[in-house]
């Protein structure tokens, strides 16, 4: 089975179902139309056609009044359900030679006569956040009682620093849609290192890919004690993931490595899922017959990648 652990590692095996974007025009691959400036602010919303976070094409907002508000850019009102949970992904990216402390996402919630309720969620960049790189913005939200209609409204947070230099954000591949409410999604904010409190010795690498794809790896000990690494790339379904794990054995330590010397052994499928940006159930289905015993066990955040935004 020599090679079998990279092969598997890249094997595409299926490509699920996406919700409905309720957005139109989220990747602003030629145009910004279906944005328009908030009639609250004096700002400048253009297509900048030469720089995305997938592709050319985003959307930038800028401000020079810089009194520490965020001025935005707002969607058309979409039709939603009081009480169901809905998902926001985008990416936004702050210009470092601006005064703009952060990029901001509003979600803003309307009554049946499409009128603000009082109600809003947020998502965003920090201002720690390196300046002038793309980050990942994700966050699930429930839409409150009596509301109708929800807006999303993409923003730069300006300086509070009285200058009338401009505050400039830019806004990429955004996506609105009804979440299933069975469980809470998979995020590439749950990219990182997972771990039982109390078990510290052993734990999960979590690697969120392209294409609904991960990767997990789990640094744990076989039955004699010896350090094993179970891993494997797999699927997921938007709440569960689930891959089928290897173990390899026959290299050696360099300089004496040698590709053609690794043998993987499929060892069992791993599943994990999450209940919150910081919590999730770690399973574990062994081969029959490996001498491995099925188990389960709470995991908890123990790293996170900076720039990938996760809001319950």
């Amino acid at each position: 089975m020599k090679k079998v652990f990279l092969a598997m590692l890249l094997a595409l095996l299926f490509q699920p179902a996406v919700a409905q974007n309720l957005v139109t025009n989220g990747t602003f691959d030629s145009d910004i139309s279906g944005w328009e400036p908030d009639s609250s602010n004096d700002n400048e919303v253009t297509w900048v056609g030469d720089d995305g976070s997938t592709a050319p094409g985003s959307l930038q907002v800028s401000d020079n009044f810089n009194n520490g508000g965020v001025s935005t850019t707002a969607h058309a009102p979409v039709p939603i359900q009081a009480g169901e949970t809905y998902s926001i992904t985008a990416a936004a990216k702050v210009i470092g030679a601006s005064e703009a402390r952060a990029a901001t996402l509003v979600i803003r919630w309307l009554d049946e006569n499409q009128w603000a309720t009082g109600f809003s969620n947020y998502a965003g960049t920090s201002p720690d956040d390196p300046t002038d790189q793309w980050h990942d913005i994700e966050g699930q939200f429930t839409a409150p009682e009596d509301t109708h209609f929800a807006q999303v409204m993409l923003g730069v947070e300006t300086s509070d620093s009285g200058s009338q230099n401009d505050s400039i954000a830019r806004w990429d591949d955004v996506r609105f849609s009804l979440a299933d409410n069975e469980g809470f999604s998979v995020l590439a904010a749950h990219t990182g290192m997972w771990y039982l409190p109390g078990q510290s010795g052993h734990g999960v690498s979590v690697e969120i890919l392209d294409g609904n794809r991960a990767l997990i790896i789990w640094y744990t000990y076989d039955k004699d004690g010896n350090q094993m690494w179970v891993l494997g790339t797999g699927e997921h379904d938007g709440l569960v993931i689930s891959v089928d794990a290897l173990v390899t054995a026959g290299a050696k330590f360099p300089p004496d490595f040698e590709e053609e010397d690794v043998e993987a052994t499929l060892w069992g499928q791993l599943i994990l899922s999450f209940s919150g940006c910081d919590e999730g159930l770690f399973k574990w289905v062994p081969v029959e017959g490996n001498g491995f015993a099925a188990g389960e066990i709470p995991v908890f955040r123990l790293t996170g990648i900076q720039g990938l935004s996760c809001v319950e």
